[in-house]
Order: structure tokens, then C-alpha cells, then sequence
């Protein structure tokens, strides 16, 4: 405000004020009380009146990408986890939900010692290791999740005849773009190492995907 308008505004008030001092009411104010810059009557004492309500913030904002409960509880989803036997890239045998597990975390960087041999998506998340630190742009990280649920369909379809279902695999493909977006810079060039599981854990990424898909807890994260 300019200092000119500032000293109007100013002489205004002090108008307002003498004028209610002498009485009557004055712009519908009642005796003992006065206008202040709002227009509003308030006590002469100088103790302001109760503002209005204010007024509701906006809606609230969208809900994470994990953010659908159970979608990997249902008969169909459960069907194809009874049938779903993958020897992973340690030699280790998984069963069911595990087993689809160790085939998502597998295709991120692919594997010849898996049973069927993992294609992987080592272009993908080769391009996510290199821009971690600085941070990588949101269409890197969408290519890798992109791959590696279309990588794990593959296998398991593969070795069931099936697929799991497009709510189901989301939790699978938020799983992750989370660690993707979170901690390619720690560790997670081997998605099994120690550093990288706790970072899931810390940034959320295992216990989200365990909400998501209504699956038993990993325990990584005890």
C-alpha cells in the first residue's frame, strides 16, 4: 500500500473513532462501541469481535499408489499363487505368493540360474542406477515398473497357464517404483542385499506392498 493511501485509511479510522465516542450510533454501531477497518462493530475498549468461521480447506489429496486393500486375496489371485513353483536365482525353491515374490524381484535385473530362466529388465534398471543419485526422472522409473510387471506376468503365466490380476499386479508394480524412486542408490543393485531391504522398509515400500495385496508379511521389515 503507498504511504499516501496508508495516511487516508489512517485519517478514516481516526474519523470513525471520534465520531462514535460522542453517542449516538453512528453507521448502526450502538453506543460504547465503534467501526473498525473491516466496517464491523467492535467494543470501544479496542477488544476486536469474533471473526466468521473459516471457511473448509480443499479436498484431500490423492492416496499413494499403494493404496488398494487385499487386491491379491481374491479366489481367482489364489488359484494361481496354489500353482506358482519358481526355483530363484539362490537355488531356493518358493511357493505361492513367495514364489511370485522372488519372480518380480528376479526380474528386475533378470536371471540365467532361475527356473524358467528370467528375462529381466537390465536395460531398465541399468538406467535407474545411473540417475539415482541425482534422482531419476518419473518415465525411468515407469519403464522399470512397466517391465518388470510385464516380466513377471510372463513367467508366471509361463509356469500356471495364468496371470494374477491387473489390482493385484499394481501392488507388485507400486512396490517397485517406490524402491526405484527410494533406493536405487542404496545398495539395491542386488534387490536381496541388507542395505536395500532396509530401505524398503524405511521408505515404506514392503510393508505398503503388504497392505496393498493383503498377503502375509514378509517379516523383512520386524
Amino acid at each position: 500500500m503507498k504511504l499516501t493511501n496508508l495516511i487516508w485509511v489512517l485519517a478514516l479510522a481516526g474519523a470513525a473513532v471520534a465520531s462514535c465516542d460522542s453517542g449516538p450510533p453512528v453507521n448502526g454501531c450502538p453506543p460504547g462501541q465503534i467501526v473498525n477497518n473491516d466496517g464491523l462493530c467492535v467494543p470501544q475498549d479496542g477488544t476486536g469481535g469474533t471473526g466468521g468461521t473459516s471457511g473448509t480447506g480443499g479436498g484431500t489429496g490423492g492416496t499413494g499408489g499403494m493404496s488398494v486393500g487385499g487386491a491379491c486375496t481374491n479366489p481367482d489371485d489364489a488359484a494361481v499363487y496354489m500353482d506358482l513353483e519358481y526355483l530363484n536365482d539362490d537355488g531356493m525353491t518358493e511357493m505361492g505368493s513367495d514364489a511370485a515374490s522372488a519372480i518380480a524381484s528376479d526380474c528386475v535385473f533378470g536371471s540365467q540360474n532361475s527356473d524358467p530362466k528370467n528375462p529381466g529388465c537390465g536395460q531398465e534398471a541399468q538406467a535407474v542406477l545411473i540417475c539415482a543419485v541425482l534422482g531419476c526422472p518419473q518415465e525411468t522409473i515407469d519403464a522399470l515398473t512397466v517391465c518388470v510387471e510385464e516380466c513377471t506376468q510372463q513367467l508366471i503365466e509361463e509356469i500356471t497357464g495364468s496371470t494374477l490380476s491387473g489390482e493385484c499386479m499394481m501392488c507388485y508394480g507400486d512396490s517397485v517404483s517406490c524402491s526405484a524412486a527410494n533406493c536405487a542408490s542404496e545398495g539395491c543393485s542386488n534387490p536381496t542385499s541388507a542395505t536395500c531391504v532396509a530401505c524398503r522398509c524405511r521408505e515404506d515400500c514392503t510393508p505398503g506392498f503388504d497392505r496393498c495385496s493383503g498377503l502375509p508379511a514378509s517379516g523383512d521389515c520386524d
